[in-house]
């Protein structure tokens, strides 16, 4: 049996914007917010990471630029499709979004190489600003359902998040884990004897405190080390 190595990446961790291109803007975007980036996701991953001593990486683009989660062809924003040039676009990519990529693949590669089936989890955040209450909640784990190893696994996580936590747990929400991320991308890459790939999204609600931060990191870390102890 292979033994199970935990990867994370955090694509929306920065809010930067190369400071060429901030200089250009009539009317920069709204930063600390959704517009820029995913607020807290960052720390979290870092928390989770230094606990659970794991290898992880972090996006040092703002999304507002050039968004790491998506496929090359639909990476860059709609203000960016508008003032960007063909040359920008490539040098953008070339400086920031195939790095980030390899710097990933690699150590997936590397664990792989070693006989390893990885658990990558992509951590992002939202807000539980809906029209509908009933679409709130604290935790959303996304997957693809056609890949019976991350179904099974987004069932035994969403199981020890329910009985062992206060936190209200749905699954691909707030969007589909199917379409149009790095996890999508990787799975066309490795098969799922090699490589197991998540998306976890976590309401900023629990987030925006110290308290509620502590209580909501320690609940998903030991979820997560419960559930590599399990798979």
């Amino acid at each position: 049996m292979k033994k199970t190595v935990l990867v994370l990446s955090c694509e929306h961790a920065s809010e930067y914007i190369p400071e060429n291109i901030f200089d250009k803007m009539r009317s920069p975007p709204a930063f600390n917010t959704f517009q820029t980036f995913d607020p807290y996701a960052k720390e979290l991953t870092k928390s989770i990471a230094n606990t659970l001593k794991c290898d992880y990486f972090l996006g040092d683009i703002s999304r507002f630029i050039l968004d790491l989660n998506k496929k090359n062809a639909y990476s860059f924003s709609k203000w960016s499709r508008q003032h960007f040039s063909a040359q920008d676009k490539h040098d953008l990519l070339e400086k920031y979004y195939q790095p980030y990529r390899q710097k990933l693949t690699q150590n997936i590669e590397k664990h792989i190489e070693n006989g390893c089936q990885i658990l990558h989890l992509s951590v992002h955040t939202f807000n539980n600003e809906s029209r509908y209450l009933d679409d709130n909640a604290a935790i959303g784990l996304l997957y693809n359902p056609n890949r019976h190893g991350e179904k099974e696994v987004a069932r035994i996580w969403n199981e020890l998040l329910i009985k062992r936590t206060p936190y209200r747990v749905r699954l691909n929400f707030p969007r589909s884990g199917r379409h149009n991320n790095l996890t999508s991308a990787l799975r066309k890459d490795y098969p799922e004897s090699d490589y197991l790939g998540l998306e976890i999204e976590a309401n900023i609600s629990l987030l925006n405190d110290p308290v509620s931060y502590d209580e909501f990191c320690e609940a998903l870390i030991h979820s997560i080390y419960t559930l590599i102890e399990m798979i």
